[in-house]
């Protein structure tokens, strides 16, 4: 019976982290955008290079 309790608490981690794991895909997504706005701004400014 003692034994039993630690499996519910182990049950429990392995839903946190996969929360906390599909935030980061959301702040990982909006780099993206900010590189494209970047690429498009070096693109304008090399031409005048």
């Amino acid at each position: 019976m003692v034994n039993h309790q630690p499996s519910t608490i182990n049950h429990q981690p392995s839903t946190k982290p996969s929360t906390i794991n599909h935030q980061p895909s959301t702040i990982n997504h909006q780099p993206s955008t900010i590189n494209q706005i970047r690429k498009t701004i070096l693109h304008l400014i090399q031409p005048f290079n």
